[in-house]
């Protein structure tokens, strides 16, 4: 119910043009990888294979609204994993520079930048939409099947918002589709180079420049994507989808490091190994050349063991060029990979609960978002108490005093809101709490009522780390 209720306030603020972005520099890349992250317990467990390609061309940060970006790419991936029960889900970006001379919509900035519009496909293997149905595709409160929706369920609405955000970001959105053959959705949006932020894996390392790798992986999307990454280090990239592993004695071992999948099944043959194969993969490797350097890419939430071998890694799926990176390094060292600088927001502050002790209770009512805000202010050195509603919170308060409370709007029995009022309005000022807004709607109506009812500070979801510390 919660979730409709929030879709439909996104669509009616889209309706009523109340839609406002905010512009800020990321990196685009790390953007994709978060919200792949969102969906991989699920595409895990279903079998599927998430990857993504971006185009060297690409700018590495832009200019635009990572939330919202965040937000249209939840949707599309989240139907791609619904609807498909097998296969790999793709995520490609191409860019196209427009020049400095370009206007480009909802982004405003006056440093010396180039515009670009981007191209997203989001591209899955399930079930398709036979053409009669393609027009209901963006309709709100549609899909395009009503056994489609007793199966699968949902709103309605989540391809209506994410058309409605791209076109307020100066894009489009459309879809390609057939029955049993996948769906492929598109959308451009217009944004902004910028060298505001540095990735930290950006930077090769010297070890890696002139390596000579082989990359064994059944699925020709991450293929695709490792030999583009390990190219763009300066390494020398050989692939395979498969190799018998009973026959590796016999190979011309010319290679300076194997970077291989580990499936999730038993496999006797070939590779991919399974799980429960991939010691006797090492096992063979180290009789042909020992400590043969080894990186095991593997399903999320396994680790096959390895503690034996002293130069293998693992890299779990999907995978992030500053894991695959630092892997590498460690395998090809056979040392830890030394610290690389890293930009300022990237970075978490272990130290800050000693400099700053605080009690905090968070108010969630989604088991899901109190596991991120935990892990948040766990990573900072804080432990926090949970409160599901608003009527929650105000009982944690009769037990005991809190110096913060991470407020989410949107709660059943008593909101946000109200509950901020009530503390406000009935506590002595020696137990007043610092307040912080939780909520998915960054727009200036949202804040305004925050801040009316006494909140000090807001915090737009998905949360990012760097803004959390900052408030």
């Amino acid at each position: 119910l919660l979730t409709l209720i929030n879709d439909i306030l996104d669509f009616s603020k889209i309706e009523a043009n109340k839609v406002e972005l905010e512009i800020q520099s990321f990196d685009l890349r790390l953007c994709i990888e978060r919200v792949l992250d969102l969906v991989a317990a699920q595409a895990t467990a279903k079998g599927l294979t998430l990857a993504y390609l971006v185009d060297e061309t690409v700018p590495t940060c832009i200019d635009q609204d990572e939330t919202r970006l965040c937000q249209i790419l939840t949707n599309l991936l989240s139907n791609a994993v619904k609807f498909s029960d097998s296969g790999e889900i793709v995520v490609h970006v191409q860019g196209e520079n427009l020049g400095n001379n370009a206007r480009t919509p909802a982004v405003e900035s006056t440093q010396p930048t180039n515009n670009w519009q981007l191209h997203f496909r989001v591209r899955d293997s399930g079930i398709g939409i036979p053409p009669e149905r393609m027009d209901k595709l963006f309709q709100p409160f549609s899909q395009t099947d009503s056994a489609i929706s007793r199966q699968f369920g949902g709103t309605g609405l989540g391809l209506a918002i994410s058309k409605g955000l791209v076109e307020y970001m100066g894009g489009t959105m459309w879809a390609e589709s057939q029955r049993g053959q996948g769906s492929c959705f598109h959308f451009t949006l217009c944004a902004q180079s910028s060298r505001a932020q540095h990735a930290p894996w950006i930077e090769s390392t010297p070890m890696l420049r002139g390596r000579r790798i082989l990359v064994v992986e059944q699925s020709t999307a991450v293929q695709h994507l490792l030999e583009q990454q390990l190219t763009t280090w300066g390494m020398r990239v050989t692939s395979r989808n498969a190799l018998d592993w009973k026959k590796l004695a016999s190979l011309p071992f010319t290679y300076d490091a194997l970077i291989i999948e580990v499936a999730g099944a038993e496999d006797e043959i070939d590779l991919p190994v399974a799980m429960n194969s991939a010691h006797r993969l090492l096992t063979t490797l180290q009789q042909i050349v020992p400590n043969f350097p080894v990186v095991l890419l593997v399903p999320l939430g396994e680790r096959p063991a390895h503690n034996r071998w002293q130069r293998v890694a693992t890299v779990a799926k999907p995978i992030h060029a500053s894991q695959l990176h630092d892997a590498l390094v460690t395998v090809l060292s056979n040392q830890p990979a030394p610290p690389r600088r890293i930009h300022k927001a990237y970075l978490v502050d272990k130290e800050m609960a000693k400099r700053k002790p605080l009690r905090i209770l968070v108010a969630e009512d989604n088991v899901v978002n109190q596991k991120v805000v935990a892990g948040i202010c766990a990573n900072h050195g804080y432990r926090c108490d949970i409160a599901a509603d608003g009527l929650e919170v105000l009982d944690a308060l009769h037990r005991q005093a809190y110096d913060l409370i991470l407020m989410d709007l949107n709660m059943p029995e008593m909101d946000g809101i109200e509950a901020t009022e009530i503390i406000r309005n009935s506590w002595p000022a020696t137990r007043q709490p610092y307040i912080i807004a939780l909520t998915a709607n960054a727009l200036s109506d949202d804040i305004n009522r925050c801040l009316d009812a006494g909140m000090d500070d807001y915090v737009s979801k998905p949360i990012q780390i760097a803004k959390f510390a900052r408030a």
